[in-house]
């Protein structure tokens, strides 16, 4: 929920993200030429909106987690890895855009590159980020899956015991209709010897 140490570490982590974020975004509106604003900000804009994503999806998760719904949370997984590739890819692609201006204008743009250096830190801050935050949702959802496959354990011990009863108390109702019906069939066939006597 809202109020949570892991919402409010999360909050806390997007908000750097963001505020770094925002003055990078400024600097390249400032800095770089026109032709390549427009191809790093359509990137910071791709990046952007897959945070925004993975973040949701991330709190989603916790929500799960904190409410004792780890195997809802760990079905959210797979589509959380999802959204951490697509932030990822993003992430590659103003990589891939970084170096074509890097290769094309390196003489000309020595200030670009100083920029593109400052995006670089804040992309291996952010990668840095979410391995943490990658980390920590694993480690939530190994400590979740021990204790399912704990108590999973459990009843099937269980299980084995009330079978293991039965069985005892099968074979004993076995062995009591073995033994009444040798104590039935002993006079009857007396009495049938008699009969035949006769």
């Amino acid at each position: 929920g809202a109020g949570t140490p892991a919402y409010a570490v999360s909050k806390a982590a997007l908000n750097a993200f963001t505020a770094r974020y925002d003055a990078t975004r400024a600097e390249v509106v400032r800095n770089a030429s026109p032709e390549q604003a427009v191809l790093l900000l359509a990137k910071f804009d791709e990046i952007q909106n897959a945070m925004l994503e993975m973040t949701a999806e991330a709190m989603l998760i916790f929500g799960y987690l904190e409410t004792g719904q780890a195997d809802k949370a760990g079905q959210r997984m797979a589509t959380m890895d999802r959204k951490y590739a697509s932030v990822h890819q993003a992430l590659s692609r103003l990589f891939g855009s970084v170096r074509t201006i890097r290769h094309a204008h390196f003489q000309q743009q020595l200030k670009a590159a100083g920029l593109l250096k400052a995006l670089e830190h804040l992309i291996l801050a952010l990668a840095v980020l979410m391995i943490a935050g990658a980390l920590w949702y694993g480690s939530r959802f190994y400590r979740a899956a021990r204790a399912a496959d704990a108590e999973r354990a459990e009843h099937i011990e269980a299980l084995s015991l009330a079978r293991a009863e039965a069985d005892a108390a099968s074979e004993a109702k076995s062995r009591f209709l073995g033994i009444v019906s040798h104590e039935i069939r002993t006079p009857l066939n007396k009495m049938f010897l008699v009969l035949d006597v006769l």
